[in-house]
């Protein structure tokens, strides 16, 4: 996608070249950011199944999650309190809460889906297992509790 002096530059800022890479840059990312909807509409439906695997690889997968995570983190995805259907509120660590905005919102949502698609992917014991880290990592007093039990389980 880059060639090597277009990284190199990337890399080091020099501030006399470095106004002319960023432009060629970003036309080179815009270009790959506009054949996603390609990628993702027409060539991931209709290329064969096993075409596909003999040309990815599992670091590809890696790779998007990184990519994923960091456009997240570049658009601004906030985590969202849903108070009703009507009221939305960003509550992010050390800052006041404040309404969540449409795109938050809908931002959310995307996130709550993508999760969701990623949960159907792996087994029950590692859906409980990665809630329960987060909740234990961020949310201590929560607990994940079967719904069949009788009563609560007993703490150990």
């Amino acid at each position: 996608m880059l060639t090597d002096k277009e990284v190199e530059k990337l890399k080091n800022r020099d501030p006399a070249t470095y106004k002319a890479n960023d432009f060629i840059v970003r036309r080179k990312f815009q270009k790959w950011l506009d054949g996603l909807f390609v990628v993702s509409t027409i060539i991931l439906r209709y290329l064969p199944e096993r075409q596909l695997k003999r040309l990815t690889m599992h670091d590809h997968i890696i790779e998007l999650g990184q990519i994923l995570i960091q456009f997240l983190d570049i658009y601004g995805a906030v985590p969202i309190i849903q108070k009703s259907e009507w009221e939305h509120t960003v509550v992010i660590p050390n800052h006041a809460p404040r309404c969540a905005d449409s795109n938050e919102i809908d931002a959310s949502d995307q996130i709550m889906y993508l999760i969701s698609m990623l949960f159907l992917r792996l087994s029950e014991q590692y859906v409980l297992k990665a809630m329960q880290e987060e909740l234990d990592h961020y949310h201590p007093e929560y607990i994940i509790v079967k719904r069949a039990f009788d009563e609560y389980p007993k703490p150990s």
